[in-house]
C-alpha cells in the first residue's frame, strides 16, 4: 500500500510540474484539467503494467499479450474516445491528437 501512495504522489507532482503553464493548443490554450488527466492516467498504466513486468520470475505469451496489450488499449481508448463528437466528450475531444501528442520531433538542428 505505501508503494501505491508513494507512486500515486510522485505522478501527482512530476505531471502537474511538467505540464505548468505550457501552450498546448494551436491557439495557445494552456493544458486543462483534460490533459493533466490524460496525462497522469496515462503514466498511472504504465507504472502499474512496469512493476507488473518487473515482479515476473518469467514471461510467458499471455502475460505478455496483458502487460503490453493493456498499455496499447489505452491509446487506441484515448484516440477512440477523443474522436467521438464534442457533444457526447465534451472535455475528451481530441485531448490526445490535438493536446498530448501533437508534436513532431526534429532530429538535428
Amino acid at each position: 500500500m505505501f508503494n501505491g501512495v508513494v507512486n500515486a504522489i510522485l505522478i501527482f507532482f512530476f505531471c502537474t510540474t511538467a505540464l505548468k503553464d505550457q501552450a498546448f493548443r494551436q491557439d495557445g490554450q494552456v493544458a486543462g484539467l483534460d490533459a493533466l488527466g490524460a496525462t497522469m492516467y496515462t503514466c498511472v498504466v504504465w507504472v502499474v503494467n512496469c512493476q507488473m513486468a518487473l515482479s515476473v520470475n518469467y514471461f510467458t505469451i499471455i502475460q505478455h499479450i496483458f502487460i503490453w496489450g493493456s498499455i496499447t488499449v489505452w491509446y487506441i481508448f484515448l484516440m477512440v474516445y477523443g474522436a467521438i463528437d464534442p457533444k457526447y466528450s465534451k472535455t475528451a475531444y481530441m485531448v490526445f491528437i490535438e493536446q498530448l501528442g501533437p508534436q513532431r520531433y526534429h532530429i538535428g538542428w
